[in-house]
């Protein structure tokens, strides 16, 4: 049997995997890792991105958002803020969730421009008011 790296991918909710492996692509903050057996001991931080491993030619992708790794002695440890099998990802849903998002942001954004513009109309009112009476308006958004 060729000589393997044992893989554990642990998010904050549970284990996602323990098996062999024969090389891991990881995607580090400083860029991706290549990990094979008997790689140098390291501690990384790991960027969003997909963990790649690979196993007897065949490949299997997670999508991570960020967290750590521990490689010491072909023991290679992923702690993930969040992961997912790549094949488990509904698009459905996670275009929804974009879409929703995005109504938000512009929800939010039509909100503050409103508020921008109420705000100047009142300051040149306030302003206008202020010429005309030739004395200052004193109020709580002066």
């Amino acid at each position: 049997m060729p000589h393997r790296l044992h893989l554990e991918i642990i998010s904050q909710e549970k284990q996602l995997l323990s098996q062999d492996v024969d090389m891991i692509l990881a995607p580090s903050n400083l860029g991706q890792i290549g990990i094979l057996p008997g790689h140098i001991s390291l501690f990384a931080s790991l960027d969003a991105g997909e963990l790649i491993i690979i196993t007897d030619s065949k490949h299997d992708v997670f999508a991570i958002t960020g967290g750590f790794l521990d490689i010491n002695q072909d023991q290679v440890t992923v702690l993930a803020n969040s992961a997912i099998r790549a094949k488990d990802i509904n698009v459905k849903k996670v275009e929804d969730a974009m879409k929703k998002a995005l109504f938000e942001l512009i929800e939010k954004h039509d909100l503050m421009q409103s508020w921008n513009n109420n705000y100047h109309t009142y300051k040149l009112n306030k302003d206008t008011l202020s010429n005309a009476q030739g004395t200052p308006v004193v109020s709580q958004w002066s």
